[in-house]
């Protein structure tokens, strides 16, 4: 058995069921919505970007890049 709180004991094969039945239905997801993706994409939200009003002001950054 496992102790998962002091209120609620379920045996070992059902509780590896669930985190089997968790994990599959976790793959199933969109990956963006993935729980390993949501660090990086808090990491991308916090990074430092520069604004563009247009493609034509993109296109003469990078010329000068």
């Amino acid at each position: 058995m496992i102790s998962m709180s002091e209120s609620v004991t379920i045996p070992k094969k059902e509780y590896l069921e669930l985190k089997r039945k968790i994990k599959t239905l976790e793959n199933l997801l969109e990956p963006e919505l993935r729980p390993e993706y949501k660090q990086e994409l808090e990491r991308i939200e916090k990074g430092n970007f520069k604004k563009f009003s247009s493609v034509e002001d993109l296109k003469k950054e990078l010329e000068h890049a």
